[in-house]
Parts: C-alpha cells; sequence; structure tokens
C-alpha cells in the first residue's frame, strides 16, 4: 500500500542460544525526498547531508532572472530560475570545494525546490557527515562572504511578485554522531 510495507524474515540459521523474538528494521534513506515527510530533529544518522534551495514568487507566472549559489569561499555562475537538476548538479559540483553530489528538482505551488545531497566533499576527504551551509546571492557580483541564507526583500537578478530565494539544511549528515579524526604516527 502507499502508506505501508510488508516485511518478512527467513528463520534465522544461528540463534546465539535462544529464541528470537524480536526485529530491529532500519531503513536508510539516502536522499530528502525520503525523509522529507519526517519532523525535523527526527532524522538522525542518515550519513550524507541535504541541503534545499527553494525559489518561490507569488505568481509563478511572473518568477524569472538568475541567482547563484556560494559554498565555503567559492560561487557558481549565474544560474536560471528554472534551472534543471542537472544544470544545479553541474553547478554545484563545479564549485572546488565540493566533490559529488545528487540534486533533484521538485515543483511547488509557486516556485521549485532543489534538494541537494553532498556525497563527497573535497575540503574535508576524510570527513563524514555534516557540512556547512550553502549560501545564495541574487546579485551577479557579490563576493562568496556577502552571501546570504535568505534573500527575501531583495530583488537583485531575481524577478517577479515578492520573488525570494532560501536554503534549508533538513537532513544533517550523522546528526546524532560524534565523528573524531584520530591520527598516528611511527618515528624511525
Amino acid at each position: 500500500s502507499a502508506s505501508g510495507i510488508a516485511v518478512s524474515f527467513p528463520q534465522t540459521k544461528d540463534d546465539g542460544g535462544s529464541n528470537v523474538t524480536h526485529y530491529k528494521v532500519e531503513w536508510n534513506a539516502m536522499s530528502y525526498h525520503g525523509v522529507a515527510s519526517v519532523e525535523p530533529g527526527n532524522a538522525l544518522f542518515l550519513s550524507h547531508a541535504v541541503q534545499t534551495v527553494t525559489m518561490s514568487a507569488d505568481v509563478y507566472s511572473s518568477l524569472g532572472g538568475t541567482f547563484r549559489l556560494a559554498f565555503e569561499g567559492h560561487a557558481t555562475q549565474s544560474l536560471k530560475v528554472d534551472a534543471s537538476a542537472n544544470e544545479m548538479k553541474l553547478a554545484v559540483e563545479g564549485l572546488p570545494t565540493v566533490g559529488e553530489v545528487a540534486v533533484s528538482r521538485q515543483d511547488v505551488p509557486n516556485g521549485h525546490v532543489w534538494a541537494i545531497t553532498f556525497v563527497t566533499n573535497r575540503s574535508y576527504s576524510d570527513w563524514f557527515g555534516d557540512i556547512g551551509p550553502i549560501s545564495v546571492s541574487v546579485s551577479a557580483t557579490d563576493l562568496p562572504a556577502l552571501f546570504l541564507s535568505d534573500t527575501g526583500g531583495i530583488s537583485g537578478t531575481l524577478t517577479g511578485t515578492n520573488a525570494r530565494l532560501n536554503v534549508g539544511a533538513p537532513v544533517r549528515g550523522f546528526d546524532g554522531y560524534e565523528q573524531q579524526t584520530i591520527s598516528t604516527r611511527c618515528d624511525s
């Protein structure tokens, strides 16, 4: 059904000396759409961070123009407000601080939501989990330090009635886990 799933298990070959009375089922949803219906804070222990970029206007037909994204001090070229998921993917992966991403685009009333799943991160090649935020700009000339998390009230290169661009982070990678880096050294 659309709201349930049937799960069955074969009898275990090794019960450890006791009858198996319970199973723990873990679901690994690797994308924003897999956890979009989960209440914030309840999507723990997902290995990849997901950030969303939402473009909207009061009247969809009036939405136009361009925007840019920045991550860790580097900015994309201008993207059209109706950029495809692949165009967004290529732009984000073109940043020297980003590795591989998976991008999906969902059309919503009066705009679009791009979900960007960070699969790898060039800045921290040995780091998995949460990462810093994406920021956005509706200026063709802003330096990344001037980008924001929400462009509400700033029209810049956007057209449309109350056109707005904002960033969210619905999935923080490994939220709830602590990650530490241990280094070893051997002197000969």
